[in-house]
């Protein structure tokens, strides 16, 4: 699926009930990787609308879900594994979104909307958060020579236990 595609079906995710948290994870997910997997995650991500739970105090639900759809691709299945792409790229993401947007709250987000066209652009955001996460999957798979397959991990190597999994330099292990 390319990125059109990816929102297209989040503005039609949108229109059938979902929020925006829910709208990127489906819709990414669903690219690729297994239908039950997207399910999975994609109710995880029911907590997230709005900031939490609606409440626009915290992060916006385009930005967690674009990290929960990051992190279900590229993010370890056990311990013992580095994180490292999965690091480099929700921190790519974070970047974008923030100089795109210039907020990852959703509060201050939803200030930046007239309010006669809220809605819409809150849509037009997640729409656009949605290719941004598919194209930061596209370039690891380009960068890597990985395929996201369903039901398949990323190769990765292992660290050793006590060690910051990431192994990025952002913490002192």
């Amino acid at each position: 699926m390319d990125q059109p595609d990816v929102k297209k079906n989040i503005v039609a995710y949108f229109q059938s009930g979902l929020h925006c948290a829910e709208a990127v994870v489906k819709a990414v997910l669903e690219s690729f990787s297994r239908a039950e997997e997207a399910a999975i995650v994609s109710r995880a991500a029911s907590g997230f609308g709005g900031g939490i739970a609606g409440s626009q105090e915290e992060l916006c639900g385009a930005f967690t879900g674009g990290v929960m759809a990051l992190s279900a691709l590229l993010g370890r299945s056990q311990g013992g594994q580095d994180l490292r792409e999965c690091a480099k790229r929700t921190a790519a993401f974070k970047e974008e979104f923030q100089e795109r947007f210039e907020s990852l709250n959703c509060g201050q987000l939803m200030e930046g909307f007239s309010q006669s066209r809220e809605a819409y652009a809150c849509v037009r955001l997640t729409a656009e958060a949605g290719r941004m996460v598919v194209a930061a999957l596209r370039q690891a798979e380009k960068d890597s020579g990985f395929e996201f397959k369903p039901g398949q991990d990323l190769p990765r190597e292992k660290v050793a236990l006590g060690t910051c999994p990431f192994s990025c330099g952002t913490c002192s292990n």
